[in-house]
C-alpha cells in the first residue's frame, strides 16, 4: 500500500486548517511535521475534556462543522464556549429587558382596556377636554404595547416563529384573553392580534386555519 493511501485522520485535519500537503510525492512533509510537533507541545499544555452525546447530535454538530467549514468539531466546542463566556453578561442583559417588558405588559392590559372602556361607554357625558385626554390615554397605550410586542419579537424569536390553529384579530385584549382561553382549551393553539395591520403582517408569514376577526379595529376593518 502506497503511503498516499495511509493518510491519517489527523493529516487531513492539517490540510483542511493549513490548505498544504501533508504527503507530498510519497513523503511526508516537513509543514506537517512541525505542525504535529507544535500541536503536540499545545497537548501537553493542555488537559483534556471528554463530553457525551447522542449520535444525532454528534451528526447535526458535524453538519454544521462540514458546512461552515470549522476544522473539527472539538474546534466547534471550544468557540462556542468561548463566545457562551464572552457573551453570557450580554444574554443576561437581554433577558432582564425581556422580563421587564412582560412585567410592563401586565399593569398596561387594563389602563388600555379600561381607557377604552370608557371611551365607548361614557364619551356622550364626558367634558370634550376629558374624553381628548382619554383617548391619548389609550392612543399611547397602544404605542407602547406595539414597541414592547416588537421588543420581545425580537428578544424571543422563536414565539413569531410559532405555528397555531387560530388566529384572533381584536383591539379588546380581555376579549382576545377569553378566545383563547375557550379555543385551548378545547385543544387548538390560538395567537392574538390588537389590530389589523399587524395581522395582515402576521398573515404574510403563516397561515392559520381559522382567523376571527372584529368588524371594527382602530386602523383597518374586519
Amino acid at each position: 500500500m502506497s503511503i498516499e493511501n495511509q493518510k491519517t485522520e489527523e493529516m487531513e485535519v492539517f490540510e483542511k486548517e493549513t490548505g498544504r500537503h501533508a504527503i507530498w510525492h510519497g513523503t511526508i512533509t516537513e509543514s506537517f511535521k512541525k505542525w504535529k510537533n507544535r500541536k503536540v507541545d499545545f497537548i501537553q499544555e493542555k488537559e483534556r475534556i471528554t463530553t457525551l452525546v447522542t449520535a444525532d447530535q454528534k451528526k447535526k454538530w458535524q453538519n454544521f462543522v462540514d458546512k461552515y467549514e470549522i476544522s473539527t468539531i472539538s474546534k466547534l466546542i471550544r468557540t462556542a464556549v468561548e463566545n457562551y463566556i464572552e457573551n453570557g453578561p450580554k444574554l443576561s442583559y437581554l433577558n432582564n429587558i425581556s422580563n421587564l417588558s412582560k412585567d410592563l405588559k401586565t399593569p398596561l392590559t387594563p389602563i388600555k382596556g379600561f381607557s377604552q372602556l370608557i371611551i365607548d361607554n361614557y364619551s356622550d357625558q364626558m367634558d370634550p377636554g376629558l374624553l381628548s385626554k382619554m383617548k391619548e390615554i389609550y392612543t399611547q397605550s397602544q404605542k407602547l404595547e406595539d414597541k414592547i410586542n416588537e421588543i420581545l419579537s425580537i428578544l424571543e424569536p422563536e414565539k413569531s416563529m410559532e405555528k397555531y390553529d387560530i388566529l384572533i384579530v381584536d383591539n379588546d385584549d380581555s376579549t382576545i384573553t377569553v378566545l383563547e382561553d375557550f379555543f385551548e382549551f378545547n385543544g387548538y393553539a390560538c395567537k392574538g392580534m390588537s389590530n389589523g395591520t399587524k395581522a395582515l403582517e402576521e398573515l404574510k408569514r403563516y397561515t392559520p386555519k381559522l382567523i376571527l376577526i372584529s368588524i371594527i379595529l382602530p386602523d383597518i376593518k374586519g
